[in-house]
């Protein structure tokens, strides 16, 4: 069987099941069992090959970093609300387009469930249709305006965080699941408030 849960992937790890019932994320995604056919492991065998050349290749690092954001690419497509949730608590660490890439990547994977799984339905709320309006504005006035470029970036960074009030409203959907979110928003802000007090008693600043 070669279409394990993630769940069934770490299954005898601790810390992910601590981390699974704090957030109460149900990861079993796939209940069909897909069998190992030649196709498939010549397909991971070429994948296994070109993964060892380039460690040969490139910088032990950047191969590193490579490998990490595969899994972590391959994860959140697996499960949209691990990206969500990713990028909810580590907000305060990462840059905003670092921020961007993760709604993004967390919603296209929110759109693939969407349309593959019949069982999913899309959550509606009062505030659908007005945060919709206001995209369409900010277009409209992007559209309209003399610079034109400019106004182009910023307008994809604002429409990312709209498209994030969606996956918002569709991920959490228990009291447990909110309290567990903002407690580990509030712990990863305690985390830079500290580091800013570190900052200003002994003097050190960055940039």
């Amino acid at each position: 069987c070669i279409n394990k849960s993630i769940e069934q992937l770490f299954t005898n790890s601790s810390l992910f099941k601590l981390g699974i019932k704090l957030i109460d994320l149900d990861l079993k995604e796939s209940t069909e069992c897909l069998k190992n056919t030649n196709k498939l492991l010549l397909t991971h065998s070429i994948l296994g090959l070109i993964c060892g050349i380039s460690a040969i290749v490139l910088k032990s690092p950047i191969c590193l970093i490579v490998l990490i954001g595969i899994l972590g690419l391959g994860t959140i497509l697996s499960n949209y609300k691990i990206g969500l949730y990713s990028t909810l608590i580590l907000m305060p660490f990462l840059p905003t387009m670092g921020v961007v890439g993760l709604i993004l990547i967390s919603f296209i994977s929110f759109i693939i469930k969407l349309f593959t799984d019949p069982n999913f339905k899309f959550k509606h709320t009062p505030l659908d249709v007005p945060i919709a309006l206001l995209g369409i504005i900010m277009i409209f006035s992007t559209l309209t305006s003399y610079a034109m470029n400019n106004s182009i970036k910023v307008l994809l960074v604002y429409l990312t965080f709209i498209l994030s009030y969606y996956l918002i409203t569709n991920s959490i959907r228990s009291k447990k699941e909110l309290i567990s979110i903002i407690a580990g928003m509030l712990f990863a802000g305690a985390i830079v408030s500290l580091y800013g007090i570190y900052q200003y008693v002994f003097g050190f600043a960055e940039g």
